[in-house]
């Protein structure tokens, strides 16, 4: 039984956007370079650039992207400035990024 509305299909739509933001902040931490943990990602509520990611690290990511959902972003795009990694992740899975499958 779902519960406050949420049928079969929202609340995997919540789970997948939950393994790809734990996804993603793994791949953020690692393209800064060590410069944010992946927890630091996921508690916070900045954009990743206010979060310090620098243009670089937004590059790497980038390319990280691609290769692993193969879903494009474009340099310059506003998708890191809008909101924080939830934000992203919620992009990525308009854009057809399945996260990987959940582990047991």
């Amino acid at each position: 039984m779902f519960r406050d509305g949420m049928t079969a299909r929202t609340s995997r739509a919540a789970g997948d956007t939950t393994r790809l933001t734990e996804v993603l902040a793994d791949m953020v931490a690692d393209a800064s370079g060590g410069e944010v943990t992946s927890g630091q990602v996921l508690t916070t509520r900045c954009p990743l650039p206010v979060l310090g990611i620098s243009p670089g690290a937004q590059v790497r990511l980038i390319d990280a992207i691609a290769e692993a959902f193969g879903v494009g972003i474009e340099p310059d795009s506003d998708v890191f400035y809008l909101g924080d990694i939830r934000v992203l992740a919620d992009y990525l899975i308009k854009r057809g990024a399945q996260p990987p499958p959940a582990r047991c």
